[in-house]
C-alpha cells in the first residue's frame, strides 16, 4: 500500500473522531474498529452493547464522547511525545542489533523460548510461551486468574473468559484471528470479590487502551486488578465481523439461528512453517455436520479497510510482556516492565519455559521477516500529522 493511501485512511479516521454529536457506532460502521471492547467498558450510561461481534448503541446515549476518547483507533491521543519516546528502538541495539529494524520499542530483555511442557506445545499456535507463562503465574500464586479468549456455544466469534484453573489453559491455548472483544469481561471482573489480580492476553491495540484507562482517574478503577499485560505481536489487523460472517455463510453454515458450536482443534505435533495453514477452526452444527478451515482463510477475508491499516503498533509497547514466533515451535519473548521481567525469569527458573540459546541466524530471519519495517509508513504518517 502506498504512503498516499495510508495517509488518506489516517486522515479519514481522524475526521471521524472529530465529528460532533457522534459515538462509537460510526467507527464500527466505517470498519475501523479493532474489537477491543473499551467503549463498552467506559460508557457511563451503559448505552453500548455487543452481540456476537456486533456493536449496538441504544437511545440512552448522551453523546459524552467517552467511547471516542478511549477508542484505541483514536490515534491523535496515541501519538503523544510520551508514546513516541516509548516507541524508540534504542535498547534493541544493545541486546540484538541485528534485529534493530523491528519496532520493538523500549524493552528490558529478549528471550528465545519454548514451552517446557510437551502437551502445552501441542495446543499452541507456535511455541506455547504464553500458555506456559500464564500457568506459571497462576500456579505460583502471582495472579488469581488469566483473561484470554475462547469460543462459546452458539456464537460465531470467540469471547473473553476468565481462567482460574491452570488445567483449563489448554482449552483456550492458541491464537484466534477473529474479532474478539477481549476487554468486555473487565466490567464483570471489577465486581468479583474473589479475584484480586489477573493477567490478560491482548493485541497491541488493547494493551494501549488498558494503559490509557489506567491513566484516567475516571476509569482506572475498572482495571486495577490487571497485574500483567501479555501482548501477541500483531502485524496485519483483523477482518471485520461482516466479512467473517459472509465467509462462514459461504461455507454452508447456518448463521441465522446459531445452532452450532465453534471451537478450535489442538495443533498436531508436526510443526507448520506457517501455523495459520493448519485447519484449526471448527464449526459444528447440531446434526453433527462439521466445517473445518485454517485461520489463514478467515484472515484473507479482510477487505480494503481494516484496523491494521491505521494502527502503528506492531509489538505492543504498552504491555509488560510481548510474545511472537521466532521459528518452528519457538517464541520470542520481550519483557518491558519489572513485573514482566520477573515473571518471565520465574517461568524459566521453574521450568515452565525453556530458554533456548541466543537467537540463531534462522531465528533472526524469521523474526525479521515477520516484523521488518512493519507499519513503518503508518508511523511516519502519524508523525507527519502530529509532530
Amino acid at each position: 500500500m502506498s504512503q498516499v493511501r495510508e495517509q488518506s485512511l489516517i486522515d479519514e479516521a481522524i475526521s471521524e473522531f472529530k465529528k460532533k454529536d457522534s459515538n462509537i457506532i460510526s467507527i464500527f460502521d466505517n470498519r475501523m474498529c479493532n474489537y477491543c471492547g473499551a467503549c463498552y467498558l467506559v460508557c457511563p450510561v451503559e448505552a453500548i452493547s455487543y452481540e456476537d461481534g456486533n456493536i449496538e448503541v441504544s437511545e440512552d446515549c448522551i453523546f459524552c464522547e467517552k467511547c471516542l476518547n478511549i477508542c484505541s483507533q483514536n490515534q491523535e491521543h496515541r501519538y503523544s511525545k510520551d508514546f513516541q519516546l516509548r516507541e524508540r528502538n534504542d535498547s534493541i541495539l544493545k541486546i540484538e542489533p541485528k534485529m534493530n529494524k523491528i519496532p520493538f520499542g523500549e524493552i528490558i530483555s529478549l528471550y528465545n523460548c519454548k514451552s517446557g511442557r510437551r502437551d502445552r506445545k501441542e495446543f499452541a499456535m507456535v511455541g506455547g510461551a504464553v500458555t506456559s507463562i500464564l500457568e506459571c503465574a497462576i500456579k505460583e500464586g502471582i495472579i488469581d486468574g488469566a483473561i484470554t479468549i475462547d469460543f462459546s456455544s452458539g456464537r460465531i466469534f470467540p469471547s473473553s473468559v476468565l481462567i482460574t484453573n491452570p488445567d483449563d489453559l489448554l482449552r483456550v491455548a492458541g491464537s484466534r484471528y477473529l474479532p474478539t472483544y477481549s476487554l468486555y469481561i473487565l466490567k464483570e471482573l471489577h465486581m468479583m470479590d474473589n479475584i484480586s489480580s489477573v493477567a490478560i492476553v491482548t493485541l497491541p491495540c488493547q494493551a494501549y487502551v488498558i494503559d490509557k484507562i489506567r491513566k484516567d482517574n475516571d476509569t482506572k478503577e475498572l482495571i486495577k486488578k490487571i497485574k500483567v499485560v501479555i501482548t501477541l505481536l500483531c502485524g496485519n489487523g483483523l477482518p471485520s465481523r461482516d466479512e467473517v460472517a459472509e465467509f462462514l455463510s459461504k461455507q454452508g453454515l447456518n448463521l441465522e439461528n446459531h445452532n452450532f458450536k465453534a471451537y478450535r482443534e489442538k495443533a498436531v505435533s508436526k510443526p507448520y512453517l506457517n501455523p495459520m495453514n493448519k485447519n484449526r477452526y471448527v464449526y459444528e452444527e447440531n446434526s453433527g455436520k462439521k466445517k473445518s478451515f485454517a485461520s489463514k482463510r478467515v484472515f484473507h477475508t479482510r477487505g480494503e479497510k481494516h484496523c491494521g491499516l491505521i494502527c502503528p503498533d506492531y509489538t505492543g509497547i504498552a504491555s509488560d510482556i510481548s510474545v511472537g514466533g521466532s521459528g518452528l515451535s519457538k517464541n520470542i519473548v520481550i519483557t518491558r516492565s519489572d513485573e514482566g521481567e520477573k515473571l518471565t525469569k520465574l517461568a524459566i527458573d521453574k521450568g515452565y519455559l525453556v530458554k533456548l540459546s541466543k537467537f540463531s541466524k534462522l531465528n533472526r530471519i524469521v523474526v525479521n521477516f515477520m516484523g521488518n519495517r512493519k507499519r513503518e509508513n503508518i508511523r511516519k504518517a502519524y508523525k507527519r500529522t502530529f509532530t
